[in-house]
This record gives structure tokens, sequence and C-alpha cells, in this order.
């Protein structure tokens, strides 16, 4: 996302971006020399990309403060077992605006019943959610599910994608 707010011109007061991958986050900190931008790791569980951290509460505490218009999760409960991602949306829903958007991408399958590891070797791989289950974890945390947007039959990696508001 930083690489396209620069290089299209994309007018934005802010923007934070988190991860908890540490180089990634490293690299931007000392490429990106722009003052709109601030990036932080998250020490956060998470059982591919950071299996040794803390584990994610409804009570955690993200590593920038603020409130946001936008909060976009691209690639991220595509990768969250339902605890973690019934945490975030409580969490996120601290963090927006009242008027601001909630826009996640996540991996949907009507097969699964509520919620199936699709790469049961390694987990976090491949969460892939029911949108009835997936809907009941967005509106029990405070949330409108506005749209559902299909996947990309041509890309694999761009998924469903929810658009929510605070209600």
């Amino acid at each position: 996302f930083a690489q396209t707010i620069i290089n299209c011109d994309v007018p934005i007061r802010s923007y934070a971006g988190i991860d908890v991958d540490e180089p990634l986050i490293r690299f931007l900190r000392e490429e990106v020399h722009d003052p709109r931008f601030t990036f932080a790791r998250w020490d956060i569980h998470n059982p591919l990309y950071n299996p040794q951290a803390p584990r994610m509460t409804r009570e955690s505490v993200l590593p920038v403060e603020g409130e946001f218009d936008v909060i976009w999760l691209f690639s991220v409960f595509t990768h969250l077992p339902p605890d973690d991602a019934d945490a975030l949306l409580a969490i996120m829903r601290r963090h927006l605006r009242r008027d601001g958007r909630l826009l996640f991408s996540a991996f949907l399958d009507p097969t699964v019943a509520t919620f199936e590891e699709k790469a049961p070797d390694s987990p976090g791989l491949r969460s892939t959610y029911n949108e009835g289950f997936l809907r009941s974890l967005v509106e029990r945390n405070g949330w409108q599910v506005l749209a559902v947007h299909d996947k990309d039959p041509e890309n694999e990696f761009i998924q469903h994608r929810f658009v929510c508001v605070a209600t």
C-alpha cells in the first residue's frame, strides 16, 4: 500500500502500516522518507509468521495510537484462526473514526461449517471461513457488513473482500 500511495501520488493525510514481520517493517522505516507514513511491528502471535509471540486478546493494544478513517486488512484474516479474528475485530473497532470503514479480505468457502485450516500442516497459511460464521464475528464486535465482494477468479491472492462500518 505504501508503494502505491507514493508512486500514484494518492492524497492522504497519514498512513500507519502494521505487521508482525520485523524485516519488512525495518525496510519500510529505512526506505520510506515521507512524514505521512508510520510503520510499526506488532509482536503478536501468529501460528505461521510469529509463533513465539504473545497471544492476541480482545484487550490487546495496537503498536500505534489514534483513530483512522479506513482500516484495511489485506491478507490478514486469511492467516487468522477464529479467536484471533474475533480479537482483531474488537481491537480495530476501538480505532475507527465514527464515519470510517473497515475493509478486509478473507478466504470464504460455503462447504466449511464455520472455520477450517485448509493447510493443516501449516496453520495460518490458509485460514478459511464460512461467510455466515465470519459475519457473526464481525457483528458480535460492533460492525455492520455493507458489502462482500467476490474473490477474483483470475488471481488467487485477491480473495473475498468485506466492507464494514461501525454500528
